[in-house]
């Protein structure tokens, strides 16, 4: 079985995600063991602790680890590391269920029990815990023992956001947490299969008038041989858009209408944030989905169908999703013994005056929080740099982890299980990690080598030299095929970007009790107006029932957060 067998989208991403952080002869590698050791109080990102130093973590279960017989949660070979490199015990203090973890966190909050490191997945409790005063400022440990690969991937997130990741962090002027960093460049591009795109006569589509006239040929020409009535012109879940790296979504469609449904964009002429659903530009985009819908352009069944299963089937020609999609769902059609299912990306289709407009993701949307009684602070910082060179690849494969005899190469294939049993359920890498990618795997194809100059993204080239050989005979080398072509296109294309201006709320007082009841009128909303259930002018009704029903009050408490 090639290394680059796949066992789920997940872990595709994070495959990506986390064990790409940077080039082996980049500035971030480490020393080997033995010269981390420094003098006793000055600062050492990965110095190790004359005396055990133990850390009591509160977290959230995670179901998806495979340990080795005998080992779980609390006893694992990343502990094992982390005791053997720092002398740091972890203990956990608590392991709450995902479900429902808001609650064990506002607990902490109204009990003043808080273990030595906390995770937090939501904004409006990280405040309430700076509130509270529990939290312990961070600034100077960061400043004094962040490593440079840590320090490398927060500055990443200076642009196009308008604070730097930690700034956005600070509480009148104290960093009291340490945020995750969702990478960027995992927006919507349209996927359109090769094979029915050179039989209907179609070139590469830039405009939507373009996806549309495609579309329809592959409704009327049929050339997947499906029978009348059967073939989809576009395919779409029942929630449309606005959910960032998400399959199945038409953001492509309503960024072209300025429209970013389900987000908070910033208003200049209102100076304020605004919901995106219910501006007029939403209004523009519905209408013309509606219009498709009623040609047959759109699954009729869009609203029930499994999409997934659509796509194996080989009903549909034209798909828009991230970069990742041949991992899931487009790998099925090759998998049911179409060879000739090539998928090709786009950057289409782009606005009249030629860029590619597309919404950003939450730079960050969980943290750790350390409690300001805990006598060590800067061990945080020790773990989460190790955290950043075990779970990156930019080690040689025999280099030592610091202070171990441990290597990389006896390590790193337990990444393929699970990363989530690493105590931090934080995960940090660059923000323009997918233009590092494809940076790399452009120079090393040019280079004419077998592998890239980053080991982490060997697949790549191999895949797509694999599939370049010997076109449709192995299912995997024609999924990094098609990887390949998406990470290179957005590579080439990457000065036709343009990003609204976008605010990232946690959950309000009124969004606690009315958020859902919104959130259904809303979905139903958007579904009945592209059915034709109901006309579209019912999209000024259902403005002022969100508005009324409480979404007025919501933009008021968005706002007031956003300018904390």
């Amino acid at each position: 079985m090639k290394r680059y067998q796949f066992i789920g989208i997940i872990l595709c991403i994070l495959a990506l995600g986390l064990m790409a952080g940077c080039s082996r002869n980049g500035d971030d590698s480490q020393p080997e063991a033995g010269t981390q050791q420094q003098a006793q109080g000055e600062a050492d990102p990965f110095g190790r602790y004359d005396s055990t130093v133990t850390m009591t973590i509160g977290r959230a279960v995670v179901t998806d680890p495979v340990f080795d017989p005998g080992q779980d949660m609390e006893n694992n070979i990343y502990l094992d590391i982390i005791r053997e490199s720092l002398n740091i015990d972890v203990e956990y203090a608590w392991l709450a269920a995902m479900e429902g973890y808001d609650t064990r966190i506002s607990l902490v909050i109204a009990s003043g029990d808080m273990p030595d490191v906390m995770w937090v997945n939501d904004r409006q409790q990280l405040h309430q815990l700076f509130e509270s005063g529990m939290l312990a400022d961070l600034s100077d440990v960061f400043d004094r023992y962040a490593s440079d690969l840590t320090r490398g991937f927060y500055e990443s997130f200076m642009q196009p956001w308008e604070t730097q990741l930690l700034e956005a962090n600070r509480f009148e002027g104290e960093l009291l947490a340490l945020p995750n960093t969702n990478i960027g460049y995992q927006y919507t591009l349209t996927w359109i299969r090769r094979d029915w795109l050179n039989a209907v006569g179609e070139t590469a589509p830039e405009s939507l008038d373009d996806i549309i006239r495609i579309a329809r040929a592959f409704v009327e020409q049929d050339p997947g041989n499906n029978g009348p009535g059967i073939t989809v012109g576009l395919t779409t879940s029942y929630y449309l858009a606005g959910f960032y790296n998400s399959v199945h979504i038409l953001d492509n469609i309503f960024s072209v209408f300025q429209s970013y449904p389900r987000t908070w964009i910033y208003d200049a002429s209102a100076g304020q944030y605004v919901y995106g659903t219910i501006q007029p530009e939403t209004r523009e985009a519905l209408a013309l989905l509606a219009e498709l819908f009623e040609e047959g352009i759109i699954d009729p069944q869009f609203a029930t169908n499994d999409s997934p299963q659509v796509i194996a089937a080989g009903h549909v020609g034209i798909v828009m999703g991230p970069w990742w999609q041949p991992w899931w769902p487009l790998a099925s059609t090759v998998e049911q013994g179409n060879p000739e299912a090539v998928w090709d990306s786009f950057m289409a289709p782009l606005t009249s005056d030629g860029y590619y407009y597309q919404p950003l993701p939450n730079p960050h949307s969980n943290w750790i929080v350390v409690n300001r009684n805990f006598e060590h602070p800067e061990a945080v910082i020790k773990m989460l740099n190790l955290t950043n060179f075990i779970l990156g690849q930019q080690a040689e494969a025999d280099e030592y982890f610091p202070n171990t005899t441990t290597t990389h190469g006896e390590i790193y294939h337990l990444l393929n299980r699970s990363w989530t049993m690493w105590p931090f359920q934080l995960q940090l890498n660059w923000n323009d990690n997918m233009l590092r990618l494809a940076d790399d795997v452009s120079r090393s194809l040019a280079a004419g080598n077998d592998s890239a100059f980053n080991p982490s993204f060997d697949m790549y080239v191999q895949g797509y030299r694999g599939f370049r050989a010997n076109p449709g005979e192995d299912v995997d080398d024609t999924i990094m095929y098609m990887n390949t072509n998406s990470v290179l296109l957005q590579l080439e294309n990457n000065h036709l970007l343009r990003h609204p201006r976008l605010g990232f709320p946690g959950v309000t007082d009124t969004m606690a009790t009315r958020w859902a009841h919104l959130q259904t009128l809303e979905n139903q909303t958007l579904m009945q107006i592209v059915m034709g259930i109901e006309p579209i002018e019912h999209f000024d009704t259902f403005v002022e029932q969100w508005l009324d029903q409480g979404g007025r009050q919501i933009t008021e408490e968005v706002n007031a957060q956003l300018r904390r």
